[in-house]
This record gives C-alpha cells, sequence and structure tokens, in this order.
C-alpha cells in the first residue's frame, strides 16, 4: 500500500516538530517536511505534492489561509486536503477555512487526540476512495457548524 504523504506548516518549531511527531505515528503516512512559512508552503506543496498538509494559519510570508486560496486557484495537477490548526477559533474565521475547502480545523491548544483525530477522519475518507464523499463530508460538516452558530445567536 502507497503511503500517504504529508507535509506540516509551521513557523513555531516546537509545535511542527510536534505535529510531525503525530503524524509519523501512523504506519500509513511519509511526512515529506517542514514549511517554516507560507511561501515555503506553498513551494513544497507545488513540489512535492503532498495528499494532506497540516497547516498552520499564523505564518510569516503568506499565512495559511492565503495558502490554502491561492493553491485552490492555481493550476496544481494534485491539490491537497488541509488540516488547518490555528488559536483564532472564531466563528467567522472557522467557517470561512470550512468554505475553502479545510478538511478539519484544530485548536492549537487543543490536545493531541485533536490532531490524531483529524488525520484518522483524513485516512478514513481517504481509503473509501470517493471524493463525493469527503465533499459531502465538507457540507455536513459546515451545515453543522452553521446550526451551532444558529443556537448560539438565539
Amino acid at each position: 500500500m502507497e503511503k500517504i504523504k504529508v507535509l506540516i506548516a509551521d513557523d513555531v518549531q516546537v509545535i511542527a516538530e510536534s505535529n510531525k511527531k503525530i503524524a509519523q505515528a501512523f504506519e500509513n503516512i511519509e511526512v515529506l517536511g517542514i514549511a517554516k512559512n507560507g511561501q515555503e508552503e506553498y513551494n513544497m506543496i507545488e513540489e512535492l505534492m503532498p495528499d494532506l498538509v497540516i497547516t498552520d494559519n499564523k505564518m510569516p510570508v503568506m499565512n495559511g489561509i492565503e495558502v490554502i486560496e491561492k493553491i485552490n486557484n492555481s493550476s496544481i495537477s494534485k491539490k491537497p486536503k488541509f488540516i488547518l490548526v490555528t488559536a483564532d477559533l472564531g466563528s467567522e474565521f472557522v467557517n470561512n477555512a470550512y468554505s475553502l475547502g479545510v478538511l478539519n480545523v484544530v485548536g492549537k491548544m487543543s490536545s493531541e487526540n485533536a490532531l490524531k483525530y483529524a488525520i484518522e477522519e483524513f485516512l478514513y475518507l481517504q481509503n473509501t476512495n470517493e471524493s463525493d464523499i469527503i465533499e459531502k463530508h465538507q457540507v455536513k460538516k459546515e451545515s453543522f457548524f452553521e446550526k451551532i452558530l444558529k443556537k448560539i445567536k438565539e
């Protein structure tokens, strides 16, 4: 079985190494490298063509959302899925991330289990080999999030 290629992007070395360690704990994952800023992340995505990118949002040069938007608007033949690790968990920000196709948003200060779960979720969806399931999952997640926001506002 071919390994899932993962790229880590975070300008804080300790967090990047922690995320790398979590990803490498999965036997079917190969971590291709660590990007230290958004431009480096974008270049590595173009060059290495990962299946999944675990990215921070606040980084020098370009933030994670800008990288995702640039990838979405690029002519890259193989666009990766993204897990966004961020301290910004405001509803508008998270909703915007999901609308860009981010598979999962994980709080930067969350436990390791939150990132493990997000990776497991990606692997499950990847193993279904059905791209429409991933899209349906995304729509389901967005509508769930919208329901929560509606209840909060009431």
